[in-house]
């Protein structure tokens, strides 16, 4: 059974140690607006886990795709039409951006932490890292993820990690269309990296104390 993960990639590091997930570790940071939302489903007699498992299908599927079109693979099988249709959204982004994939889903781990990179690609002439979400808005915890990211291939891959320029989350809904933002590596370096090694600080030292005063794994709950 796995320590943190339910139904994602299990990280180990170079000693064979199970170790979280950057979004693992991102679970721990409150999120104020999902509170509002949860409540506004309840008045609409709408199950939260029904949509938040519908929505994670859907996101699977689109990153799924947009995986499979950055390796040249022919885009096969059903998929769901939300999918479908955020899919032809990003292609018409692609182009009008000149994106050209360099690597993608790239699983990579630490003695600490593990994670994988959506994209790494071109976008004109510059080099990002870049991070899709099916969400209708871009927040800040997503370049936390980023952060987290970043550390992860300047590691494992410092000659792929030198060529980066930028961070990117390009958010692409039904809702608010496709929207991107960008974030230097200089400013990821310096400011979005210190906040999430002090996450990870604090998330060892809480999942520690939960498990032997409690024997509660807060990932789980």
């Amino acid at each position: 059974m796995s320590l943190y993960s339910k139904d994602h990639t299990v990280y180990r590091n170079r000693d064979g140690k199970e170790i979280p997930s950057v979004t693992t570790v991102l679970k721990l940071l409150n999120k104020p607006a999902l509170i509002g939302w949860a409540n506004y489903l309840g008045f609409k007699r709408t199950r939260v886990a029904d949509v938040l498992l519908e929505s994670a299908n859907i996101g699977t599927d689109f990153h799924a795709m947009v995986s499979d079109w950055s390796e040249g693979k022919t885009i096969i099988g059903e998929h769901y039409d939300v999918a479908i249709q955020l899919f032809k959204e990003f292609l018409i982004w692609a182009e009008k951006n000149e994106m050209r994939p360099i690597k993608s889903e790239i699983s990579m781990q630490c003695d600490r932490f593990g994670g994988t990179i959506d994209s790494i690609c071109h976008i004109g002439s510059t080099v990002h890292m870049l991070d899709f979400k099916t969400s209708k808005n871009i927040y800040p915890s997503m370049f936390l993820q980023l952060a987290g990211y970043s550390l992860l291939c300047k590691e494992n891959a410092p000659e792929t990690y030198g060529r980066i320029e930028k961070f990117t989350i390009l958010s692409i809904s039904e809702k608010n269309g496709i929207q991107a933002k960008s974030m230097d590596k200089k400013v990821i370096e310096e400011r979005f990296v210190p906040t999430f090694l002090s996450l990870l600080d604090t998330f060892e030292k809480w999942f520690a104390l939960n498990m032997e005063f409690f024997d509660s794994n807060i990932t789980k709950e």
